[in-house]
């Protein structure tokens, strides 16, 4: 809190009196909640200059947590139900709430509900500490909100004792009309730890929480981390991820050069949709037959897919008009993805892992060359026919054909290495 600037005089503080029944309701109240802070009102009067605290509501339906308290729309109607039964006549002159475990100063949230619900000079906040049974009472001092030094507080019990003892530093008593005047010493506050550091352990949660993932990923799974990722097929996939980073750019109207150099990416944008829906649209009529195939897999078979004739050799090439990338390496993994099971042939290119198995591995550059008893361990064959067909034996049959060019062979026998 500001102090008073020194060499302008002293700041006058409101004259405040609470009776003693306010404060043991208070205490009671928060000591009930010894985990969470509670809230709730002041009920009184202004009355010549000075704030006569009379009564207290408590905030049944607030929203507490450990380190704030929030009214909302049910608490103020739940307030304003109890006020207008007991306290017709009177005032909410401020409000309490507890700081269990933290000492006694006002959060930053706290200084938000003073400034913008209890504005008014009549208004204090008084704030009590259930562990250490410290309390404190802040207030408008010169515009600013102050924690205010001296206060009274009234016992009008009837047989001359306060019901709850207080636990004050400094105490000054006058005997006039059963009233003791508090003098309440101020406490270095405890500062809120700094945003850095509440960002700080929240990245490092989410972190922990990463690191646990992947390890239990890398533990599970039948993958092995086996190479760094690939920048060269990585980096085709930036542009796209800058992309959305357009719309953050300051804003500018589009009217004369700038409508210019704006046609011809509208004109891109609905041409290049059209013409990207054709050759896609083009590419499954074409492998619909090996789509149909991968549907008639039993869950969990082993499949190896060849795809004769398409691939281009370990060649860049992608032997199809629809892509420039070699597409038919990546359907070695449909069957897994789409119907599970295993295969090592996991299409891997950019992507730091190496399948785990007991299967042996197929070089996709070696499709024109295959021979089903070099590879026993597979339940089902997925093949393109090309000019050069596969000789066929005794151990695998075929199931069925599709239009593509396409057939599922299943194995049916042990394979051996005999030819």
């Amino acid at each position: 809190m500001t102090q008073a600037p020194r060499g302008k005089g002293p700041a006058i503080e409101p004259v405040i009196r609470i009776d003693s029944e306010v404060t043991r309701c208070v205490r009671q109240h928060a000591r009930l909640h010894p985990k969470t802070e509670v809230c709730g009102v002041l009920i009184g009067d202004n009355e010549n200059g000075a704030i006569e605290v009379r009564a207290s509501i408590e905030g049944i339906n607030a929203a507490q947590a450990g380190t704030h308290v929030t009214f909302t729309q049910d608490a103020w109607e739940a307030i304003y139900r109890v006020k207008d039964e007991r306290y017709p006549d009177g005032r909410i002159v401020g409000w309490y709430h507890s700081h269990p475990g933290f000492g006694v100063f006002l959060s930053e949230h706290d200084m938000f509900i003073q400034e913008n619900f209890f504005s008014s000079p009549g208004q204090i906040a008084w704030v009590y500490d259930p562990h250490t049974d410290e309390e404190g009472c802040f207030g408008w001092v010169d515009g600013k909100v102050h924690r205010i030094g001296a206060l009274s507080i009234a016992d009008n019990n009837g047989d001359g004792t306060e019901r709850t003892p207080k636990h004050t530093e400094s105490l000054q008593h006058d005997e006039v009309e059963d009233v003791e005047t508090i003098r309440v010493s101020r406490p270095s506050r405890q500062p809120e730890p700094p945003r850095w550091a509440r960002w700080a352990m929240t990245a490092l949660s989410h972190l922990s929480v990463l690191v646990f993932g992947f390890a239990a990923c890398y533990l599970l799974f039948p993958f092995t981390l086996d190479k760094p990722m690939s920048w060269w097929y990585v980096a085709a996939r930036v542009p796209a991820l800058m992309a959305p980073l357009v719309l953050l750019l300051p804003s500018e109207p589009i009217i004369g050069w700038r409508a210019l150099a704006v046609a011809p990416m509208v004109l891109l944008s609905a041409v290049l949709p059209l013409r990207l829906a054709a050759l896609y649209g083009d590419f499954s009529r074409r492998n619909l037959g090996f789509m149909q195939l991968v549907d008639q897999l039993p869950r969990g078979a082993r499949t190896l897919v060849l795809a004769r004739g398409l691939l281009a050799g370990g060649a860049e090439d992608s032997g199809d008009p629809s892509s420039s990338a070699p597409v038919y390496w990546h359907f070695l993994s449909w069957p897994m993805a789409l119907k599970g099971g295993f295969s090592p042939n996991l299409f891997n290119q950019g992507i730091p892992v190496q399948p785990r198995g007991d299967v042996s591995w197929f070089s996709v550059g070696r499709t024109d060359r295959f021979e089903f008893r070099t590879y026993p361990d597979y339940d089902y064959y997925i093949v393109h026919e090309s000019s050069d067909p596969l000789r066929v034996d005794h151990s695998v049959r075929i199931e069925e054909r599709r239009p593509g060019d396409w057939i599922l062979y299943k194995r049916v026998a042990q394979m051996t290495d005999e030819p």
